[in-house]
């Protein structure tokens, strides 16, 4: 009706090179602004041991945790997203490590990537508690896959003491996300657009996790014993 008004969210969206400077004109779009319960959230957690290698490793990059996000709703629309990735609790001598992730978008499948695709997205490191992407991405389509990461030398800096970190995706669709850390190759696992981890390496990532923290552990007592 005539005089009507209602809050709307103006996204503009472009890309830009390591200096900063854009590579291509802008693009924008207009959106309504929804109500904070159409909002949908998961999470996964790891130990940054998972996931220490920065991306100019070569192919070692690709031995990190990487994690693969299906959006649900009607094919060919888009989704609003928020990609966080945050180091919980105090690291190790109070400096929280430079972290940063790669989104690939539409390349998952049952077995973790081989290769970084060309138009993957870098978000280069930063030495914050956490950082965050926001973007908009395809609903319906192969699952986009995420690799958090620690920066060039933190996990020397670190010295085996890796803290854990959490990888949350907020979105305005329904959602799954869930690690493939390993290849598996029954026929259950390896089918296209399977819904849920593999039973056996839910396991195994939760015995890793344990081990992780009895590292820390480990590791606090020796530098105690050797200041004693």
């Amino acid at each position: 009706p005539a005089g009507a008004t209602s809050r709307f969210l103006l996204n503009i969206s472009y890309s830009s090179d390591e200096s900063g400077s854009s590579t291509a004109e802008p693009t924008f779009t207009v959106e309504p602004v929804r109500a904070h319960t159409d909002w949908y959230m998961a999470e996964l957690r790891s130990s940054w041991s998972k996931a220490s290698v920065p991306p100019d490793s070569g192919h070692t990059f690709l031995q990190n945790l990487q994690a693969q996000l299906q959006l649900k709703g009607l094919d060919s629309s888009k989704a609003r997203v928020f990609i966080f990735v945050e180091t919980l609790g105090d690291p190790p001598g109070g400096i929280f490590p430079a972290i940063g992730l790669l989104l690939a978008e539409g390349v998952g499948s049952a077995n973790p990537l081989r290769s970084v695709p060309p138009s993957a997205r870098l978000m280069p490191a930063q030495p914050l508690d956490a950082v965050f992407v926001e973007l908009p991405m395809d609903v319906g389509a192969a699952a986009h896959v995420i690799i958090p990461y620690l920066g060039l030398g933190e996990a020397d800096r670190l010295r085996g003491v890796m803290p854990e970190f959490a990888l949350s995706v907020y979105a305005d669709v329904p959602l799954d996300l869930s690690s493939v850390d390993e290849e598996w190759s029954c026929s259950k696992c390896t089918q296209p657009g399977r819904r849920r981890s593999c039973p056996y390496a839910e396991v195994m990532h939760k015995m890793d996790s344990i081990e992780s923290i009895m590292d820390q552990r480990l590791a606090f007592l020796d530098s105690a014993l050797a200041g004693a």
